[in-house]
């Protein structure tokens, strides 16, 4: 830990499970105090020549834990929204993404917060639950900051098309 009383932490599927298009939904409590900044996000793998893609499920800065920021990054531009809800600190709350090939739609304990119809990405994308302490965008810990904090994940769901569905094979009625 470098001589710091705190470290930071992450789970990935990457090189493990990736997937392109679908539902992922996580239910979680979240960490509230200066300088945690948990986050929930989907990204493929780099690819020389390619334009990055990023899908934030959720962002939270600690030090407003009634905020939930949500974005849709390609290449330089993103579209990006923030939601103000409850205290997420407070309970577990379900926060999901619909990804399809001409949409990606926000949801938070199932209601729609947000969507985006630019920068679809069409590249297999793993999944980020991660926990940081400190960054430019969080800012670090100071006095008022309170530890030990978590992210307590619950559950995470991921739901994959069928090739009937991605291939517009299946009549609806």
């Amino acid at each position: 830990m470098d001589g710091y009383l705190y470290t930071s932490g992450a789970i990935t599927t990457e090189n493990k499970f990736s997937f392109k298009y679908g539902r992922v939904d996580i239910r979680a409590r979240l960490p509230k105090t200066q300088g945690y900044w948990p986050a929930l996000w989907l990204l493929p793998k780099r690819v020389v020549g390619i334009e990055p893609f990023e899908i934030d499920i959720m962002e939270l800065l600690g030090k407003d834990p009634r905020t939930v920021h949500m974005t849709n990054y390609w290449g330089t531009s993103k579209n990006t929204e923030g939601f103000i809800g409850p205290d997420f600190s407070q309970n577990y709350h379900e926060f999901s993404v619909v990804w399809t090939h001409t949409s990606i739609s926000w949801y938070i304990d199932g209601m729609p917060r947000f969507k985006s119809t630019q920068g679809i990405s069409d590249q297999s994308m793993y999944l980020i639950i991660n926990s940081t302490l400190g960054g430019s965008w969080a800012g670090n810990p100071d006095k008022s900051t309170v530890l030990p904090q978590y992210m307590d994940v619950d559950y995470v769901r991921i739901y994959q098309p069928t090739p009937e569905i991605l291939n517009g094979q299946v009549r609806r009625v």
